[in-house]
């Protein structure tokens, strides 16, 4: 899967959607609320298709709790500051 990347050197996005997880999709509906989170490899059509029409993908979500959000700040901001 071909994407861009963005670097969110604030962290804001990582700390709104509990993101730290890397790679991760945070998959977001069309009225903004949080229908998961997946490991890119997992995203499908059918995972798509069902947050167009608005319903909850039946995927194993990767835990909200698989880092310590302040250490994984620490470890991302000390990439920013080697490169």
């Amino acid at each position: 899967m071909n994407s861009v990347v963005g670097v969110d050197t604030s962290f804001y996005m990582f700390r709104t959607f509990n993101g730290w997880a890397v790679p991760n999709i945070v998959m977001i509906n069309s009225k903004g609320i949080i229908a998961g989170r997946i490991h890119p490899e997992k995203l499908n059509e059918s995972i798509i298709d069902d947050l167009l029409q608005e319903k909850i993908p039946d995927v194993k979500n990767t835990p909200e709790d698989l880092y310590n959000p302040g250490e994984a700040e620490k470890y991302f901001r000390s990439l920013l500051k080697t490169n």
